[in-house]
């Protein structure tokens, strides 16, 4: 099958927390992203990995490969005062290069967006050697890891940034900012900062503000990787990359 975008990552079983309220729900890039390229009419496949305790199966319409692992890997994201804490359930194997199916290296995007370290850096090399499209890193998962339950976070290995084409991150995941958008400049990686409420920044390879569209928000939980489903269609549409943020 010919996909315009494959979503690498985690498929989660979410557990959002907001004003003391809980809800279960499905999470992760792998479902955020997927989803909402779906509803905008693309072509998408997922690469993740789940347990044989997977419940939302009947959420996702969409073609799926994936590895089986003892348990679903599970999220806790409580907000409060306009922040996010996470705490991580149980977390599974690696994503690695024997999960990717060959016929979707055709396609126009890979879109890498790990939770919590799952995808192996050894993916990350092989694809760029292979993969026929632009390839797009959020490195959040590559920059945390868990801790006695507690998503903590760590460096990042900026040699993953040789493999992929465009990288777009949240500023609330960057501990050095500059630094970060030294490391894309000097390998010509074009980037993009979300800034929330605030909109999004493209910092390379030229600088502009992207101003948010103001509307009540529910629930904060996938923007980002909302954002990023957005992103690859007007690119496919052909639109400039400003006009695509």
């Amino acid at each position: 099958m010919q996909v315009d975008l494959v979503v690498v990552g985690y498929l989660l079983h979410d557990i959002i927390e907001i004003s003391g309220k809980r809800r279960e729900a499905l999470g992760g890039p792998a479902a955020y992203t997927s989803l909402a390229a779906s509803l905008l009419g693309l072509k998408v496949g997922i690469v993740t990995k789940v347990g044989k305790d997977f419940k939302y199966w009947d959420q996702l319409d969409l073609p799926v490969r994936a590895g089986e692992q003892e348990r679903t890997t599970c999220f806790l994201n409580i907000y409060q005062d306009g922040r996010r804490r996470q705490e991580v359930r149980w977390v599974g194997e690696k994503i690695g290069i024997k999960d990717f199916p060959e016929e979707w290296l055709s396609a126009r995007f890979i879109h890498l967006g790990p939770v919590i370290s799952e995808i192996d850096p050894k993916l990350v090399k092989w694809l760029s050697e292979r993969a026929e499209g632009r390839i797009i890193l959020d490195p959040q998962g590559f920059m945390r890891e868990a801790r006695d339950g507690r998503v903590e976070k760590t460096g990042l290995d900026f040699s993953l940034l040789d493999w992929v084409d465009l990288v777009k991150v949240s500023e609330d995941d960057l501990e050095d900012e500059a630094g970060f958008i030294r490391e894309c400049e000097k390998r010509d990686k074009t980037l993009i900062i979300t800034r929330g409420e605030r909109g999004s920044e493209i910092l390379w390879p030229f600088r502009q503000r992207i101003p948010a569209w103001k509307f009540p928000v529910r629930d904060p939980t996938g923007a980002g990787d909302v954002y990023v489903a957005g992103l690859v269609y007007g690119l496919l549409k052909g639109y400039s990359l400003e006009k695509s943020c």
